[in-house]
């Protein structure tokens, strides 16, 4: 036997809450039993939206009310309804609205007897059927709402749906409207861009003009507060880099960090009777073997005894003293036996040493100077170009680089560890400074326009048409110190007939091409001109504000 879900309608429930539960039944047949005068469902959208979604889920929706205007809805929408729990849903017929136009059911199309042929059929179907069984009277529930579906081909109904089907759509009417104004607005704005806003004109005027060379010796000084173009001194706009470049190398120097030998030497003095001849720290003695040892400590040796007698280094006249040494170098072969010494010092003086000992010899790898310069040759050199270009996308658009103000200055090479340290392996390290200066536009042009106004300032006929900027060059660059730069600035300018172009605008206004070519080309020293009118459907100068009057040289004849 089927069975069926009954989904009670909560008043705080809207349209998704309740198709929620719809979508979540366990059943096909879902039974709904809203609540008196539910809101929710009072609204044909609500209906649809819930029906639309009850097929899509394949679910049989019956509404239970006896709300006569939520019956009527139910009908729109093909709802069937069920009066309770226990009845039969059916699929209730929409009332034909009272209308006294053409819109009404015609008898002739729809003859009453056959009218009342369908309904007692029906009646008769109903009142002569044979008691259902309970399975049956179950199955029916369940295709209550198809049962009723085909009372659509009611006549009654058929006449009905077509009164419905000329009932104008006013959703529909209210688009065609919202869309036929917005698309007058949208046309109505773009003629006024068109007639109003659009309309422009570039005139470019082609002069015969005569070059002027331009030549201004520039000081450029970073500690300035600001430029001054009139004195021709300007602060510059300096960029700066740094790279390096390194290598590895084995270091090859030895050193002996074994113990020194120490022992003691007996100085004798033979020279000094009445002074007492002092040794400072680092005295050297040189013995028989060749080997070094120095003093530790200063010493005092006193002369021969008695002043004025005969003294030989070994007798008793000799002035004597013992002195603590230790060798010049690490090393075992400085462990020597007892032996004579010459001392560094002028005069009749000479040492005696007992065996010296202590010394071991201990060889570890050192960086030598050797191995740096050496390893100077196998530094990679510093990639220039790729600096420079680095430097220069450092600038500004507003401002100029002076090429020939590019300086490289490569630092000191650097090893570590430093020379004499112990390692196996060492790097040195080599910086290089990249350095480059410019200036900015407004610096430039406000000397190039004063040097040009020098040359139109009593020729009342003639103006500047091009003040060189973009044929800017730099000479003869200089640097004087620290800061401080020198470099002349070179480039050419145009002067030629002077055009009023606020009077020459207002003489174009309105005028067709033809015209506009006409009056331009009778002006003194024009040689050519270029008319561009906009957009394409414009035939006619604009207002003297729209037009754009440009000035192009002539080849600086």
């Amino acid at each position: 036997m089927n069975s069926k879900d009954v989904i009670y309608i909560d008043s705080e429930d809207d349209i998704t809450a309740i198709i929620g539960k719809v979508k979540s039944a366990k059943n096909k047949i879902v039974a709904l039993v809203p609540p008196k005068r539910a809101s929710v469902l009072q609204s044909a959208v609500n209906l649809k939206l819930l029906q639309k979604a009850a097929v899509t889920a394949e679910k049989h929706v019956v509404l239970i009310t006896n709300d006569h205007s939520l019956v009527t809805l139910a009908a729109g929408v093909r709802m069937p309804v069920a009066k309770n729990l226990q009845s039969r849903p059916e699929v209730p017929i929409m009332e034909a609205p009272v209308d006294d136009s053409e819109e009404v059911i015609d008898g002739q199309t729809i003859p009453v007897g056959d009218v009342a042929k369908t309904l007692g059929a029906v009646i008769a179907g109903k009142s002569g059927s044979k008691p259902k069984t309970e399975d049956q009277q179950e199955k029916t529930e369940v295709g209550g709402a198809a049962l009723n579906a085909a009372k659509i081909n009611d006549p009654v109904n058929k006449a009905v749906n077509k009164i419905k089907s000329k009932i104008p759509n006013f959703n529909s009417f209210r688009k065609k409207v919202f869309l036929i104004g917005g698309g007058a607005v949208v046309l109505a704005a773009f003629l006024i861009w068109a007639i109003v806003f659009a309309p422009k004109a570039t005139i470019t005027i082609t002069a015969k003009t005569s070059p002027v060379n331009i030549n201004k010796k520039l000081t450029m000084d970073t500690n300035l507060a600001q430029s001054d173009p009139a004195k021709f001194s300007l602060k510059p706009v300096v960029q700066q880099i740094k790279k390096s470049v390194a290598t590895e190398f084995d270091a090859t120097g030895t050193k002996d960090i074994g113990a020194k030998a120490k022992g003691t030497i007996t100085v004798r003095n033979c020279d000094y009777a009445d002074d007492e001849l002092t040794l400072p720290v680092g005295t050297k003695f040189t013995g028989a073997n060749g080997k070094v040892f120095v003093t530790t400590k200063a010493v005092s040796v006193a002369g021969r005894i008695p002043p004025g007698s005969t003294c030989t280094l070994g007798g008793a006249q000799a002035g004597k003293t013992d002195v603590t040494v230790e060798a010049l170098e690490s090393g075992t072969a400085y462990n020597v036996g007892s032996q004579g010494y010459a001392v560094s010092v002028a005069g009749k003086v000479d040492g005696v040493g007992a065996e010296m000992s202590g010394g071991t010899t201990e060889v570890i790898k050192i960086v030598s100077q050797e191995d740096v310069d050496k390893s100077k040759a196998q530094l990679p050199p510093a990639d220039s170009n790729a600096a420079k270009a680095e430097l220069k996308a450092l600038f500004a658009a507003d401002q100029i680089v002076i090429e020939e103000s590019f300086e490289v200055k490569a630092g000191p090479v650097v090893s570590a560890p430093n020379v004499g340290e112990q390692s196996a392996r060492a790097k040195i390290t080599q910086e290089t400074t990249f350095t480059i200066t410019g200036i900015t536009r407004t610096d430039i042009d406000a000397i190039l326009k004063t040097a040009l106004d020098d040359v139109t300032r009593d020729k009342s006929d003639q103006q500047a048409y091009s003040y060189g900027e973009d044929r800017v060059a730099f000479q003869d660059y200089e640097r004087v110190n620290d800061g401080v730069n020198k470099a002349s600035l070179v480039t050419t300018g145009f002067v030629g007939p002077k055009i009023d172009v606020n009077q020459l605008a207002e003489q174009l206004v309105d005028k067709r091409y033809g015209e506009i070519q006409a009056i331009v080309n009778n002006i003194p020293g024009v040689q050519d001109v270029t008319i561009d009118l906009s957009p394409f459907w414009i035939s006619r100068a604009p207002e003297a504000h729209k037009i754009d009057i440009k000035f192009s040289v002539a080849n600086g004849s």
